[in-house]
């Protein structure tokens, strides 16, 4: 019965050696923008953190692009720290221009409409938003309910949980069969 419970034990430490952090954060994140125009140029400022639990997103890497009179490039921001990014977008034209700010690891997106004149300096914040519309589609401006399932993280516990069982009574057969 000892050989079980450290066969046990053995797969159960094996179990928790390759689970270690992975899934802690999730996929998703929540953006939210600050934008202060100075004539054609307008700097964004963002707060990225984690949906599943509000730590910040400091290893992410969050770019701008923008649709109007004309296309911008994507422009990464720089990060600040502290799950905050930066950078300004120096658009080539007036007019009204859709904004995307967008991240990875996690992922979040929000689109905003920026006006753009040469006149007096204006400031713009949006609520944090987590990603929109469908992953990747572009389009819309609706939060993605749902998020990250953790039916995979339970089907990896209990597959772990069964291959520890298994290698518990492996070695129970293996050492009675030895002493024969």
């Amino acid at each position: 019965m000892k050989r079980v419970f450290l066969g046990a034990l053995l797969g159960a430490a094996l179990l928790v050696a390759l689970a270690g952090p992975a899934g802690a954060h999730g996929d998703d994140g929540n953006l939210a923008v600050q934008a202060t125009r100075h004539g054609l140029s307008v700097e964004y400022v963002t707060r990225l953190t984690f949906v599943s639990d509000g730590h910040p997103a400091d290893e992410a890497t969050v770019t701008v692009s923008a649709t109007g009179p004309a296309t911008v490039a994507p422009v990464a921001l720089s990060p600040q720290g502290d799950g905050n990014y930066a950078g300004t977008v120096t658009f080539p034209t007036v007019g009204t221009w859709t904004v995307v700010l967008e991240s990875t690891n996690p992922g979040a997106r929000v689109t905003q409409t920026q006006v753009v004149a040469d006149d007096a300096p204006t400031t713009t914040t949006t609520s944090p938003s987590s990603r929109t519309a469908s992953r990747g589609s572009g389009a819309g401006t609706e939060d993605e309910t749902g998020g990250d399932s953790a039916l995979p993280v339970i089907a990896f516990v209990v597959v772990g949980v069964f291959a520890g069982l298994g290698i518990g009574f492996w070695l129970v057969r293996r050492n009675a069969a030895r002493r024969g």
